[in-house]
């Protein structure tokens, strides 16, 4: 892990003081928790960029709580 942080700080492209002040999260459907975690950023969007990447345990559910999104990759989260 100290590997892969070093690796994200020495490419970071974007200074911190310039980053938007809003949670970024992406993932599968794992849990309910995660689905609810999209209502809450529904209704507070100006705090929150939520989105799930892949839908298999609540797939019936992707029409409420989609559209997927494409995953991130490690170093693209950090940017």
């Amino acid at each position: 892990i100290t590997l892969d942080m070093l690796s994200v700080q020495g490419r970071m492209i974007t200074s911190w003081d310039k980053k938007v002040e809003k949670l970024f999260w992406r993932g599968r459907d794992s849990r309910r928790e995660r689905l609810d975690l999209i209502d809450i950023s529904r209704k507070h969007s100006d705090f929150f960029n939520v989105s799930i990447t892949n839908f298999f345990f609540f797939r019936n559910e992707e029409i409420k709580y989609g559209p997927r999104q494409p995953p991130i990759s490690f170093h693209d989260f950090f940017r």
